[in-house]
């Protein structure tokens, strides 16, 4: 068993370690996805989005980025639990056919 960096040498295996930086990151957007739809309570934006409110962007449309990042996140937070308690198979490698 090697180790270099965040990366984890098993055998064949390639595993990638989740460390604390990758949970803070996390978190980070998520805090920050969840503050965001603050300012629509502010003038600038009342003034351009008629009858705007926290978490209500009235007459404005949030685009397709707000809505990825916060798929990101989810992906993010549960993707790890689902490759935890995944059934571990060890399917054999197809050999790849050489060309004469």
């Amino acid at each position: 068993m090697n180790l270099r960096g965040n990366v984890l040498f098993k055998g064949n295996c390639l595993c990638i370690r989740r460390t604390a930086s990758f949970k803070k990151g996390v978190f980070i957007m998520a805090s920050g996805l969840l503050v965001y739809p603050f300012g629509f309570n502010s003038a600038t934006v009342k003034r351009f989005c008629e009858n705007s409110d926290i978490y209500y962007a009235g007459d404005c449309q949030i685009g397709w980025g707000y809505m990825l990042a916060i798929v990101g996140v989810m992906l993010s937070v549960f993707l790890p639990f689902f490759a935890k308690y995944a059934p571990k198979e060890h399917i054999s490698p197809t050999p790849i056919p050489t060309i004469l």
